[in-house]
């Protein structure tokens, strides 16, 4: 609030999105429910704010982690409703194989099942959910992407040193992933 608040926005930042990627889902999961985060961010939440509150008729959409990738696919597939995207250590292809693991890491550490998200591997809706397959509709518009590359500093290990190994080593590994899929 304090960042924004002599800025011409409004962020709103939607929560208990868990492991959804931010997809319409294929089927519901018995763990996660049925997933209709497209629709909502795109049909129903955006008129409701708008009838609200003054609008400049530009969006943006941004995103860390599962939320980077959520949000280029957003962009992607309703490129006429947004003008720019942030993404912050995410990964933007279920094709490439660190994207495809990570995807299948996001949905299963909550107990889902990414065949009832996108399908079978290499279904249509896995393939319309790989952002960096085909970026056409990125053309014209504001991307921003970044990523740490998961390497530790003097400064890191002394403000983790009393973090379980294992969350540190986790987090190690997932940055690095996060980076490798910014790059590519």
């Amino acid at each position: 609030q304090e960042t924004l608040a002599h800025e011409n926005v409004t962020l709103v930042m939607p929560t208990e999105a868990r492991a959804s990627m931010f997809y319409d889902w294929e089927s519901y999961d018995e763990n996660l429910g049925l997933s209709i985060w497209e629709t909502f961010m795109t049909k129903e939440l955006a008129p409701l704010l708008e009838e609200e509150i003054p609008f400049n008729g530009k969006r943006g959409v941004g995103g860390i982690s599962m939320g980077a990738g959520g949000a280029l696919n957003l962009i992607n597939r309703n490129p006429e409703m947004f003008d720019a995207a942030i993404g912050v250590s995410g990964c933007y292809s279920n094709s490439d194989p660190i994207g495809e693991q990570t995807q299948n890491a996001i949905v299963q550490s909550r107990g889902g099942s990414v065949k009832n998200m996108v399908g079978e591997k290499g279904s249509p809706a896995w393939k319309a959910h790989d952002v960096a397959a085909d970026v056409s509709n990125l053309t014209n518009k504001s991307i921003y992407l970044s990523s740490a590359n998961g390497s530790i500093n003097a400064e890191d290990a002394e403000y983790y040193q009393y973090w379980n190994p294992k969350d540190i080593f986790v987090g190690i590994i997932l940055e690095q992933g996060s980076y490798y899929c910014t790059q590519r």
